[in-house]
């Protein structure tokens, strides 16, 4: 908690509060124009936000460097599977059958959806927080940022190393998600709804990515997200509860999506759990020993 305090920044709770609503309306703008926000966009969109703060210079140091790895991470993740083998994968599928006496948990929660006639209400819902994952995480990271530069940099690390520890399972154990399965004939009865209300238009670099079909385990979309709800506790602890909350709706999207099997998710919680209790340990204060009073 020293370490929090000494990079802490006294934000207000309307600089907050605006930073959120503009946010909304850039990001949500550009959703309802089918237009992702990938990192790259969102670092020009963040740096608005930066002036009005007056700490525009604090965010070129800190923000530029963590939006150019993660833009770097990405290309690395898009070339993985052609390290790894690509042949058709089970994935999760198996345990997933075993935990959950066979059944799926994404076709339950697709045929819940189809019962109640609300299952194209549910595909858009579902696939708009899919596409908010890069907004709704440095959302959070820029919370984490006006708060206490300490606490971001903290984020910053156990992030990449959430992210870094991933790349290296998704080449070593390259793992399939349910949409994928489904599409070899391993799974009958799960819709792949991403390819249905697709199509969105990416920025010219996330455009020249391929796309990894195998990187399933640990879920990344359900990690992130956790990672900075882990970060916000001893912060602002309302607003952790809010980021809670949207981990929620996230772990319940992507399995509904098809995109992950629920022990992706459970992986991918415990991967960021692990990174960020490393971190708070490698950068803890070390105890100095009370000086002796002997003579």
């Amino acid at each position: 908690m020293q370490l929090i305090a000494a990079g802490r920044v006294r934000t207000p709770k309307l600089m907050l509060g605006l930073t959120a609503a503009y946010l909304f309306l850039i990001v949500g703008g550009m959703l309802w124009r089918g237009i992702v926000a990938t990192p790259d966009y969102l670092l020009l969109l963040l740096a608005p936000i930066a002036l009005m703060a007056g700490r525009f210079r604090a965010w070129l140091m800190d923000w530029v460097p963590f939006i150019a790895l993660l833009l770097l991470w990405e290309g690395m993740r898009s070339v993985a599977y052609r390290f790894a083998a690509t042949s058709v994968h089970w994935g999760n599928l198996r345990p997933e059958l075993l935990l959950f006496q066979g059944h799926l948990p994404g076709i339950g929660l697709q045929q819940l959806a189809a019962s109640s006639h609300l299952a194209a209400l549910f595909d858009q819902a579902a696939a708009a927080v899919d596409l908010l994952h890069f907004p709704a995480t440095l959302t959070l990271a820029l919370a984490i940022w006006l708060t206490a530069r300490a606490q971001f940099l903290r984020y910053s690390a156990a992030f990449f190393a959430t992210a870094l520890a991933a790349l290296v399972i998704f080449v070593l154990l390259p793992t399939a998600p349910p949409w994928y399965a489904a599409d070899h004939g391993l799974i009958h009865g799960l819709r792949h709804v991403m390819i249905e209300v697709m199509p969105v238009r990416w920025s010219a670099y996330y455009g020249s990515l391929d796309p990894n079909p195998v990187a399933a385990d640990p879920s990344l979309h359900s990690a992130l997200p956790f990672l900075g709800y882990l970060a916000l506790r001893g912060l602002r602890p309302r607003l952790a509860w809010v980021a809670l909350a949207w981990c929620v709706v996230v772990w319940l999207s992507v399995v509904y999506l098809g995109e992950h099997y629920v022990l992706d998710v459970v992986s991918g919680v415990g991967l960021a759990a692990l990174a960020w209790g490393a971190v708070s340990l490698a950068t803890r204060p070390a105890l100095v020993p009370a000086p002796s009073t002997a003579a």
